[in-house]
């Protein structure tokens, strides 16, 4: 995976390699340091109207 652009220190915009291809997720972690865990999250960015 590669950043493309941190939003701040838990989130950013990373391009991720798959089996079909290279695709974009913001990824979102917390850290939670009670239980030695990091939950991730990943989804697709929303669509810009600038891209349409």
């Amino acid at each position: 995976s590669r950043v493309l652009e941190r939003f701040g220190e838990n989130s950013h915009l990373s391009r991720i390699e798959g089996p079909d291809g290279a695709a974009d997720y913001l990824w979102q972690s917390l850290p939670l340091p009670d239980e030695n865990w990091t939950l991730h999250l990943l989804r697709k960015p929303p669509v810009s109207s600038e891209d349409v």
